[in-house]
């Protein structure tokens, strides 16, 4: 059984700095949480970059985020910090045209949570170029070796769903609820299916599995927590957590008129064997921990009438064969659901 179950926690972590040799490795910049914000002294260090270089090509500006906050602002965020990178390239004189932007979002380390090592912003000199630009086409071609899975679900019942995708440069696929696989390249996606809102997301280059959630019309928004923790097979709440918990209730005071549903999740990875009993337990323990969760929400202030409890119990898990304790503690999350009235 699960020692705990977790939800985020933003934790304020002072900017740090470093670089590599321009002429021979990428230049990482790393930022304080939830900022953008480049030094004085590192904007002359980010100024100093061209020196030296002679090749031609693009310089590709990487922006990245750690995981506290939702995906759309995490994306939103990695995008600005590109772009205050790339401002200050411009300023020593790189043609505005040789810069390419790729804003990547939540693409995390092993660590989950406020992980300095995913506040970063890299960039890809043309002499080292690591990441094909946002431009190069997501290809299919069967010369292609190396894939990304992509899986698509229901991001309100966790299952898989079928549609169609399609990239910037206009190239599209079918997908049923097996996926699908595209050639690593680094473009945004548009995701689309019947009875869910389009999602647009980037698609990192690279290879492994990408998981999609797209929602349908009457949720607004979801939100994942893996740092609210509870005693071992309890639903009562441990002191570390409340200031996670003072994090989700800001995400939540002043959502006007809207419900908000609150879901547990427990980590019971194949093949590791249930019966029923089993199955019941983990079912009924998450559904108390949910509403513990809704309990201290009330508390806070939040109207009981917007507020639900529902336990998954380990149906939904997003890692089903979990080995690590980074699998395990987004197996073990609670998810809040914002749903029109």
């Amino acid at each position: 059984m699960q020692k705990i179950i977790t939800i985020w926690m933003c934790l304020p972590v002072c900017a740090c700095f470093f670089f590599a040799r321009a002429d021979a490795q990428p230049l990482v910049i790393s930022f304080a949480h939830n900022s953008a914000a480049v030094t004085e002294t590192y904007s002359l260090r980010i100024m100093e970059a061209p020196a030296g270089h002679t090749a031609s090509g693009p310089w590709n500006v990487e922006g990245k985020a750690s995981s506290p906050g939702t995906p759309a602002h995490n994306l939103a965020l990695s995008q600005k910090r590109a772009e205050a990178v790339a401002r200050i390239l411009r300023s020593a004189g790189i043609p505005a045209a040789d810069i390419r932007l790729v804003p990547q979002g939540e693409r995390l380390s092993d660590q989950t949570g406020d992980n300095p090592a995913d506040r970063v912003a890299v960039i890809h000199p043309p002499a080292v170029q690591a990441t094909p630009p946002p431009s190069s086409p997501l290809s299919a071609s069967a010369a292609e070796t190396r894939w990304r899975h992509i899986d698509v679900y229901d991001g309100a019942n966790g299952i898989r769903i079928a549609g169609s995708a399609r990239s910037e440069d206009g190239k599209t696929w079918s997908f049923g609820p097996s996926g699908l696989d595209l050639s690593p390249g680094g473009a945004a996606v548009r995701f689309i299916s019947e009875g869910f809102r389009d999602t647009v997301l980037y698609v990192p280059p690279g290879t492994g599995d990408f998981r999609v959630e797209m929602l349908p019309p009457g949720v607004l928004e979801k939100l994942s927590f893996r740092n609210i923790y509870f005693y071992p097979n309890t639903a009562d709440i441990v002191p570390e957590s409340y200031r996670a918990m003072e994090e989700l209730y800001k995400k939540l005071e002043n959502r006007g008129q809207v419900h908000i549903q609150i879901r547990g999740h427990v980590n019971w990875p194949s093949p590791m064997e249930t019966n029923a009993d089993t199955e019941r337990y983990l079912q009924s323990l998450s559904e108390q921990r949910a509403r513990a969760v809704m309990r201290w929400l009330v508390k806070k202030g939040i109207p009981p009438e917007h507020l639900s409890a529902a336990g998954f119990g380990n149906t939904q898990m997003l890692f089903p064969k979990a080995v690590t304790e980074a699998e395990q503690a987004q197996n073990r999350r609670v998810e809040i659901l914002i749903l029109k009235e």
